[in-house]
């Protein structure tokens, strides 16, 4: 282990001297920026808050997703309990621990929110579950310092650059026919993927230091690391296309959605959309095969995609079809006299 790692492990082990009672607490910060929370609640904002919030936040939670997966192959950085037996492993992770996804997505997602409603109040409950989430990943032994501080930067330059370039993308993309818009989502997801599998191609024939699996695997049995593997970019771009192409139809054909409405009408969305939703993630994930060859990556790509597809078009225009929601008024064109 080099100096610095050495030196950010003593702020692992501070944390963890303040006691295991912290555990749960810090568990439940630490919820607030695992995947999925996000993947709860983004499906909550579309349907029941604000649809093009919701849209937003899914897009972003995706390309954070493919950055940090991108950066944490090409830095292959280790996990304090993978090199410092003192500290304890509350939770376990298989990838390379620089930088932090949980950080990264914290900063992207509660920034992005932030940025949108843009209250003071807002801003400042959001940083404050920012931090906390980061300073869960030090106190449970996954992250050191530099993995929650790159994490937080990412997520910020993320948030900058989207509300930057948003608008000039969504003018851009307005006057776009349905097939264009289907076929950019295409593209966008392939790129996506690329992005991702890219390092993993390059580095994994270098490898990483056996140590660190023996004692990941003698601190967490239950979870040994398998930081090259190549499922889970097929999950985010997968997801990526389903929900974009899902979103220009509905856009196209429907005029969008308008999530207003009564409260039992919102929880009737949540809770049928949910059903539907966990029936897809979890019973499509018992029958399609897991493993890390290209029938299961392929079924898995389809499978996201039409998660991705449900949560932006098909539960909207089921809503609307059986009166849970209202349709966006178009104006009536003007006629001339």
């Amino acid at each position: 282990m080099d100096s610095w790692l050495q030196l950010e492990a003593q702020v692992n082990l501070f944390l963890q001297s303040l006691g295991g009672w912290l555990s749960v607490p810090m568990s439940a910060l630490t919820f607030l920026g695992n995947e999925e929370f996000f993947l709860l609640a983004m499906p909550f904002l579309f349907w029941c808050v604000n649809a093009s919030l919701g849209f937003r936040i899914g897009i972003m939670l995706m390309l954070s997703n493919a950055v940090n997966a991108f950066f944490k192959v090409l830095f292959r950085g280790p996990r304090p309990y993978w090199i410092e037996p003192r500290v304890t492993a509350y939770t376990a992770e298989t990838s390379f621990g620089v930088p932090s996804g949980h950080s990264q997505n914290s900063a992207s997602l509660w920034g992005l929110a932030a940025a949108k409603i843009n209250r003071r109040w807002v801003w400042v409950v959001f940083s404050l579950i920012v931090f906390g989430v980061g300073l869960s990943r030090l106190y449970l032994g996954v992250h050191f310092l530099r993995d929650v501080l790159l994490g937080w930067t990412l997520g910020a330059l993320l948030v900058i650059a989207f509300t930057r370039w948003e608008k000039a993308v969504c003018d851009w993309l307005r006057p776009q026919s349905l097939q264009r818009w289907i076929l950019l989502s295409a593209a966008a997801a392939l790129v996506l993927l690329l992005v991702m599998q890219l390092p993993i191609a390059l580095l994994s024939p270098a490898g990483y230091p056996q140590e660190w699996a023996q004692a990941a695997l003698l601190a967490a049995p239950e979870k040994p690391i398998t930081p090259f593997e190549r499922s889970g970019s097929f999950t985010i771009a997968g997801t990526f296309f389903g929900m974009t192409a899902g979103y220009a139809y509905l856009l196209k054909r429907k005029g969008g959605f308008d999530a207003s409405g009564l409260w039992w009408k919102k929880a009737l969305r949540y809770v049928l959309g949910g059903i539907v939703l966990l029936a897809l993630w979890f019973g499509l994930g018992q029958i399609f095969p897991r493993g890390e060859d290209l029938i299961s990556y392929i079924l898995r790509f389809l499978r996201y995609t039409l998660i991705g597809v449900w949560v932006s078009a098909l539960a909207p225009i089921i809503f609307l079809r059986f009166g849970l929601a209202s349709p966006i008024l178009r104006p009536e064109p003007t006629q001339k006299t």
